[in-house]
């Protein structure tokens, strides 16, 4: 959803509800036209003469009450047709502005991304060790994560009223190997996957989701996004129960703060060494989703909200979503996406959308939960 297709959207809009609201008008003049009818004309004969003034008085004021009605329905919509192209307008300039400043800043880290990364990679290392170590990564997650959400309070005023430009989130797959050394998510369920987040993150909440790459340039002009092997990295250490098969809730951040924790930590330091820099510096952290075999319970995915980097989801079965529309209620293929919003400041509700707590699920978001992922530290401008 760009800046163009919220103009077209909401221009419908105004055009839906001036159209409504012309009916309603005509409506209203008909009804008090009969109830006219109805309760004067009817008696209205020259020995009762007050019944006919009054149902000329009644004519008269329905017919004025009338035509304020279709002046203000005009008036209406001339505002917001209006509006939106201000609003549009003004987002076009900030998504040039932000494609300029990104191309800039794209080059300069990428330049500098061995030298950053490694730096990053010393603290991420410290930020492994068990309990110490892991406590304060969880005191700098929320530091930040404090510090970007006041940043984006006025992207969240903007995003009320109507100016929508594109952010950014960056993802990675981090796929492990089974004690034979076998993928645990086939390539299938992962790319269902990650279409699916691509195509939510977007839709919803104008968000581009992004691969970790160097060098690489998007502006909110460029296609669409398309799951790709770009997303994903093979971790090559042999995998172990305690990585494969794992708990959630409460007992997840047990384990994130002793030694299981530790070993995630450690391994996205390594396989995703071109994260370390901006999850060390917090804004435009980058999510990266660990597969895993099996949950204890009823549980497909777990996260511990804003307090890490990563996520973890059983891919299996998500490829079965590929063929059903963005709109339907849809099963594994929104795991991901849903696990991704409890770290981008999203919690469960109740109502059928993406937090729902279980799928299937829809995947819509309403607009505070749009404004709350969008002032995430993951979801970014630059």
């Amino acid at each position: 959803m760009g800046c163009i297709s919220g103009y077209t959207k909401t221009s419908a809009s105004c055009t839906a509800t001036a159209d409504q609201g012309y009916n309603q008008c005509s409506q209203t003049a008909d009804e008090g036209y009969n109830n006219c009818a109805s309760s004067y004309y009817n008696e209205c004969h020259w020995y009762s003469p007050w019944n006919c003034i009054a149902g000329w008085f009644c004519s008269a004021w329905t017919w004025i009450s009338n035509i304020v009605c279709v002046a203000w329905t005009w008036v209406s919509n001339v505002v917001c047709v209006a509006w939106n192209v201000i609003t549009a307008f003004v987002c076009l300039v900030w998504d040039v502005v932000t494609a300029i400043i990104n191309a800039v800043l794209v080059t300069i880290e990428s330049l500098l991304a061995p030298i950053l990364n490694a730096i990053g990679l010393i603290v991420q290392f410290l930020f492994a060790i068990p309990i110490l170590g892991r406590f304060l990564n969880w005191v700098w997650n929320i530091v930040t994560t404090i510090v970007y959400g006041i940043a984006s309070a006025i992207d969240a005023i903007a995003w009320l009223i109507g100016i929508r430009p594109e952010k950014r989130l960056l993802l990675l797959v981090l796929n492990q190997l089974d004690e034979r050394r076998n993928p645990v998510a086939t390539d299938a369920d992962l790319m269902a996957s990650i279409a699916r987040m691509i195509q939510v993150f977007r839709d919803d909440a104008n968000v581009r989701v992004l691969p970790v790459k160097l060098f690489y340039y998007r502006t909110p002009a460029s296609d669409d996004q398309q799951a790709s092997d770009d997303y994903v990295v093979t971790i090559s250490q042999t995998g172990v129960p305690q990585r494969l098969d794992v708990s959630c809730g409460g007992s997840n951040a047990a384990s994130d703060l002793g030694f299981e924790g530790a070993d995630f930590q450690n391994i996205l330091t390594l396989a995703g060494f071109w994260t370390n820099w901006r999850r060390l510096i917090g804004y435009g952290a980058p999510i990266c989703a660990f597969s895993v075999r099996s949950f204890s319970g009823s549980s497909d995915g777990c996260s511990n909200g804003p307090l890490d980097d990563y996520v973890l989801v059983n891919f299996s079965g998500a490829a079965a979503d590929a063929t059903l529309p963005d709109n339907a209620v849809l099963g594994k293929s929104t795991i991901l996406p849903h696990e991704s919003g409890h770290a981008c400041n999203l919690w469960h509700v109740d109502p059928s959308n993406l937090m729902q707590p279980s799928d299937p699920r829809m995947t819509n978001l309403s607009m505070w939960q749009v404004m709350l992922l969008r002032a995430s530290r993951h979801v970014t401008y630059f």
